[in-house]
């Protein structure tokens, strides 16, 4: 074992070892469990779950999506659907001016453990309640066990897991993203096909009306035009027998007007021979009354009247002249 130089091998590089474990540091992994990942805040309600199982304040986080200033390892978040509300319990014995390391604020609802990182916590999608792995390992889980809601093994989210599944995660992530993508440029290009071939049938559809509709014109031409004569004949001879209507009233108008003169002229005739007559009565009357003779025979009006005519006349003279009567 000589002549080598005086190096002498040790049993660490002759034999080969277990590989102890990586330890975490505690602060760091207390951090992850107690602090936003974005602001490195402590946790405040509401928190938020990310799709890689990371703890979110949710103001905080909706600040930065609004603003756009999220860095680009968070970029796999795009709106609030990627996210879960969590509904936490919160421990009873911690307090913020406390300062004690082994006491954490939330813990879980069944069994009272600690959410400080040293225990495994799940989140279920869809209520939001948080629980630690160990209280429900030994139970077949299909439904929530504090609200009852019914799940499925994706609703199961597991909270601050480690790189590699994170990784995986985010490669799940990245696939179904590419998916929906192929899924939309499939659809639109199956509409735009459907639309072409509407129109390419479309277009045929109505080169094969148009020509039926002028072979149909071609025979119906002359009918057509036939009647259209007839219309303006009709129309020409409504014209002059309302003409010639409008005519006749109007003659028929002014025969009416002169009628109506002749009655009145005829009426104002008779009342001027009216008046005529009264005046003659009474010039007559007048005459007699200036008699003696008469006002000594009549005493009445009745014998006055009587007087007009001539039968009842008593004597003739100079009380009035016959050629008058």
């Amino acid at each position: 074992m000589g002549a080598d130089g005086g190096s002498l091998p040790h049993r660490a590089e002759m034999v080969k070892t277990k590989k102890g474990r990586r330890t975490v540091n505690r602060q760091v992994n207390r951090i992850k469990w107690s602090c936003c990942t974005l602001t490195k805040k402590p946790l405040e309600e509401p928190v938020v779950l990310c799709p890689l199982g990371r703890l979110f304040n949710k103001q905080d986080l909706l600040v930065a999506l609004m603003k756009k200033k999220l860095p680009n390892e968070y970029s796999y978040i795009t709106s609030i659907k990627d996210l879960i509300t969590l509904k936490l319990t919160q421990n009873k014995n911690y307090s913020m001016q406390s300062g004690e390391e082994n006491v954490t604020r939330f813990i879980c609802p069944i069994s009272g453990i600690e959410m400080n990182g040293l225990s495994k916590f799940v989140a279920f999608s869809k209520c939001g309640h948080v629980v630690a792995k160990t209280s429900i390992e030994k139970l077949q889980l299909k439904a929530c066990p504090l609200c009852d809601q019914i799940l499925n093994k994706n609703d199961i989210k597991i909270i601050n897991p480690d790189r590699k599944y994170q990784k995986f995660l985010l490669k799940q992530i990245i696939l179904n993203k590419k998916k929906k993508q192929r899924k939309k440029k499939r659809n639109k290009n199956k509409k735009s096909s459907s639309r072409k071939r509407k129109t390419k049938t479309n277009t045929k559809t109505i080169e094969k009306i148009d020509n039926n509709l002028e072979k149909e014109k071609e025979k119906i031409s002359p009918n057509i035009e036939k009647k259209k004569l007839i219309k303006k004949e009709s129309i020409s001879l409504t014209k002059k027998s309302d003409k010639n209507k409008r005519k006749e009233k109007e003659k028929e108008n002014k025969i009416k007007q002169i009628l109506k003169k002749k009655k009145i002229n005829k009426e104002k005739e008779k009342e001027k021979e009216k008046e005529t007559e009264k005046e003659k009565e009474s010039n007559i009357i007048k005459k007699v009354n200036k008699g003696r003779v008469y006002n000594s025979i009549f005493f009445t009006e009745k014998d006055r009247e009587k007087f007009k005519d001539p039968r009842f006349m008593f004597t003739r003279g100079d009380l009035f002249d016959n050629k008058k009567i």
